[in-house]
């Protein structure tokens, strides 16, 4: 699923604000971070120009 977020770092902010936990952000550079849900479930957030390279994913706004 591809979630679109005008601002990268208010995203990561807002999921954190909710309980979840940055893993790695080595590679925030190349617009990748990773995070955990209070589950300890992984989930990634992308820059737009990362999340253009996949496909088949469906857009939620």
């Amino acid at each position: 699923m591809t979630v679109v977020s005008g601002d990268f770092d208010r995203a990561i902010d807002f999921a954190v604000s909710l309980g979840a936990c940055v893993v790695s952000s080595v590679e925030r550079e190349e617009g990748i971070v990773v995070l955990l849900d209070r589950a300890g479930h992984p989930f990634c957030f992308l820059t737009a120009a990362v999340s253009d390279e996949s496909a088949g994913d469906s857009e939620v706004h």
